[in-house]
């Protein structure tokens, strides 16, 4: 949103793979815990 907010245009489109959003500093070890998983 940041980028949004400062007037950046960003793109974006649907996928059909699953994705894991970081969006605060805990959710790291969830995003590494998915990554080791899924591998």
């Amino acid at each position: 949103l940041r980028a949004l907010s400062n007037g950046i245009k960003i793109k974006i489109k649907e996928t059909i793979y699953d994705t894991i959003g970081i969006d605060r500093p805990e959710d790291i070890d969830k995003a590494e815990a998915w990554l080791n998983s899924s591998s």
